[in-house]
C-alpha cells in the first residue's frame, strides 16, 4: 500500500487503487497511485504542447524529433525518467501553492535537459526547428521558474543561479582526475535545472528540508545506471561515461582509442557493478532523506525504485 500526500498531514493509506509502474533501465517498478497518474499526464501534455507556437513547417520536423520519445498510445513522455524525480511535485506540494508554474517548469526542465544532451552529442542532428524549440523551451522554463519564484516570494536569481549552473556544466569535459565522483559531480550541475523547483520550494518553506537532496541523489542514480545501459555505444564512440571513469588507466586508454573490444570482460562488468552500487547508495540516502522529511509516499517510491539494483 502507498501513502497519500503526506504534507497535508494525516496519510490516508490507498489500498488497491495504486497502479505498477516501470522504471528506466535498472530502477525497480514503482506503484504509482491516481493522483500521481495524473500529474504525469498533465507533466507529458506540458512537453507535446512545447511545439505548439512554432510554425507549421518547424513545429512538423520537431514533433517528427519528439517522436521516438514518446511512448505508446498515452505519448508518455515521463517514463524515460525515474518517478521520483517528478513525482515529488505531488508529494512535497501544498493546497495553495503555485502548482500549475511548478510542474510547468518542472516539465519542461526535463525537456530541455535531454534536448540539450542529445543535441550536444549528435542523436539528435541539428536542424534549425531544433534549435528554435531549444530556445523556446528556454525561454518558457524560465518564464514558469520567475512566475513560481514570484508567487512563493523567493529571490528571481535562483532561476539565473541554477540557469548559469547547467549552461556551464552541460558541455563541459570531465576531469579524469576527478574519478568517479568528480564525474558524479558534474551531473549533479548538469541536473541543477532539475533541482531548481524543488529548492525554491524547500528554501520558501513550501516543502519540507531535504526534498533538493532527494531529486539530486536520484537524478545521478539516473545517471549512473543510463551509463550501463549505454555502455556498448558510448564504448563505440568513445564517450567518457560513468563506466569509463570506474576502469582502470590502461583499460581507459584503450577505450580512448577506440579498443574498448580489447578490456578484459571482466573489468568492464566490474566498473558496471561500480555504477550500479553507488546508485543504490544515492538511491538509499535519498529514501533515507525522504523519510527525514515526512514524505513517506515519497520515500516508498524511492524505496521500489532501489529494488530494481539492490535487493537490500
Amino acid at each position: 500500500m502507498l501513502e497519500s500526500r503526506d504534507i497535508h498531514g494525516g496519510s490516508t493509506l490507498l489500498s488497491g487503487t495504486a497502479t505498477r509502474t516501470a522504471g528506466p533501465h535498472g530502477f525497480g517498478v514503482v506503484l504509482q497511485t491516481p493522483d500521481v497518474a495524473a500529474l504525469r499526464a498533465r507533466l507529458n501534455q506540458v512537453v507535446l504542447g512545447a511545439a505548439d507556437g512554432l510554425p507549421a513547417s518547424a513545429a512538423e520536423d520537431v514533433r517528427a524529433a519528439l517522436r521516438p520519445y514518446l511512448a505508446g498510445e498515452a505519448r508518455d513522455f515521463v517514463r524515460l525518467f525515474p518517478v521520483p524525480l517528478w513525482s515529488f511535485l505531488h508529494w512535497a506540494l501544498p493546497d495553495g501553492a503555485p502548482r500549475a508554474h511548478a510542474e510547468r517548469a518542472h516539465a519542461l526542465a526535463l525537456l530541455l535537459h535531454l534536448w540539450d544532451d542529445h543535441l550536444v552529442d549528435g542523436q539528435l542532428p541539428l536542424t534549425f526547428a531544433r534549435l528554435h524549440l531549444r530556445g523556446a523551451v528556454w525561454n518558457a522554463f524560465t518564464a514558469s521558474a520567475r512566475a513560481l519564484c514570484a508567487g512563493l516570494g523567493a529571490p528571481e536569481d535562483r532561476v539565473r543561479e541554477h540557469g548559469d549552473t547547467y549552461l556551464d556544466a552541460v558541455t563541459a569535459a570531465g576531469d579524469p582526475a576527478g574519478g568517479l565522483a568528480g564525474h558524479c559531480a558534474l551531473f549533479e550541475r548538469q541536473a541543477a535545472v532539475w533541482t531548481l523547483v524543488p529548492r525554491v520550494l524547500e528554501e520558501t518553506g513550501t516543502a519540507p528540508g531535504g526534498l533538493v537532496a532527494v531529486v539530486r541523489n536520484v537524478a545521478v542514480a539516473w545517471r549512473l545506471t543510463d551509463d550501463v545501459s549505454d555502455l556498448p555505444d558510448d564504448a563505440a564512440d568513445r564517450v567518457r561515461s560513468g563506466v569509463w571513469y570506474a576502469l582502470g588507466e590502461r583499460s581507459r586508454e584503450l577505450w580512448t582509442r577506440g579498443r574498448a573490444d580489447a578490456v578484459p570482460e571482466q573489468e568492464l562488468r566490474a566498473a558496471a557493478a561500480r555504477l550500479r552500487d553507488r546508485a543504490a547508495v544515492l538511491l538509499r540516502e535519498a529514501e533515507d532523506a525522504a523519510g527525514r522529511a515526512e514524505l513517506s509516499g515519497l520515500r516508498q517510491e524511492v524505496s521500489l525504485a532501489r529494488q530494481g539494483l539492490t535487493s537490500g
